[in-house]
């Protein structure tokens, strides 16, 4: 499982509806815009957490509090380190600039 962490909801939207539509893997995204998303959402992320497998697409002021193991940051323009703080094992960070790769075997900076 992984957890992929955007600053702004518009860019979850987006990346949601590509992701969706580059193969067949699970796919759970939770961003509950208005009261009738958020039961339908968080039904979806109970599944999730019983059984993760796959992504969950969510904002890192949704995910808060919160660790997993392996975390995609999505960053443009704007890092202030929280996201960066809620993986134990794997990070990539994604940003304008580039990515960068953290984990037991890896640091390195790619562009």
């Amino acid at each position: 499982p992984v957890v992929v962490l955007c600053h702004y909801r518009y860019s979850l939207r987006e990346l949601h509806e590509d992701l969706k539509s580059d193969g067949d893997r699970n796919i759970v995204r939770y961003d509950p815009d208005s009261p009738s998303d958020i039961a339908e959402q968080e039904q979806c992320l109970k599944q999730y957490i019983q059984n993760p497998e796959g992504l969950l697409l969510t904002t890192v002021e949704l995910f808060a509090g919160m660790q997993a193991r392996n975390v995609i940051t999505i960053d443009v323009g704007r890092l202030d380190g929280n996201a960066e703080l809620r993986t134990t094992t794997f990070l990539v960070l994604i940003t304008d600039r580039g990515f960068r790769l953290w984990g037991e075997k890896s640091d390195q900076e790619l562009s």
